[in-house]
């Protein structure tokens, strides 16, 4: 199977675009002056034979996956997560396979066919990586075709947050909010966004193109600094 992906003219070719998008609905914390994000619902997920709320934290999990709307779960390695949806997911099955781990009744891969990588642009290369490096606690191989993936430190490694389903993801929900320092985009087809809510002020978003990996400590910020450790909420 050839899996083509297309691109918008302009706006998806680019690797990344930093924007302040209108104002969010996010409302201040009366007591500390924070920036809270608006009330969503909790992200029950599995983890080891147990059910945990991941706004809770995660309980030593590494690795967390939605694999489809209402089904997150959560393993203590990038080998339990392949092991266990390698017959759900053509993403997860090709990886196993790649790392030669047997799974029963895993998905065919024969004929699989990713299109191939993309080089960034002379522009665009700063702050971005070529998916296919190998860096960090989880490498950028680990973000498996079909997923968007963020990870908690800027050299894609520490805890991994993946997901597949398209809309938005309210950080807190995830015990993600302003905990992102990379993230990598393996989608099928179209980008993703992270958004930092701001009260009174526009919302700045960084939007990270298919094919890519970036380290959000070296993309700007729109009111200083940089990304690293911003996003409140992504958008697929």
């Amino acid at each position: 199977m050839s899996i083509r992906r297309t691109f918008a003219a302009v706006s998806l070719a680019a690797t990344m675009l930093v924007a302040a998008a209108p104002t969010s609905s996010a409302v201040e914390d009366p007591a500390t002056g924070a920036d809270q994000p608006p009330a969503a619902e909790r992200i029950l997920a599995t983890y080891n034979g147990s059910t945990i709320d991941l706004a809770d934290g995660w309980q030593g999990a590494t690795t967390c996956t939605e694999v489809a709307v209402g089904d997150v779960r959560c393993y203590d390695s990038v080998e339990a997560e392949l092991k266990d949806l390698a017959d759900e997911s053509l993403g997860h099955a090709a990886a196993a396979k790649g790392q030669g781990i047997e799974v029963p009744d895993a998905i065919d891969t024969r004929g699989f066919e990713a299109e191939p990588l993309r080089v960034p642009s002379a522009d665009s290369i700063v702050g971005t990586e070529r998916l296919g490096s190998s860096v960090g606690t989880q490498a950028i191989n680990d973000c498996i075709f079909g997923y968007a993936c963020v990870y908690d430190t800027t050299t894609w490694g520490g805890r991994m947050l993946k997901w597949s389903a398209s809309g938005t993801k309210n950080l807190s929900t995830w015990d993600f909010r302003d905990k992102a320092g990379s993230g990598c985009n393996n989608r099928q087809l179209g980008g993703f966004r992270l958004d930092d809510w701001r009260t009174g002020l526009p919302d700045p978003s960084l939007y990270v193109g298919l094919d890519r990996c970036v380290n959000f400590a070296k993309v700007s910020y729109t009111y200083g600094g940089n990304w690293n450790n911003k996003a409140d909420a992504v958008t697929l």
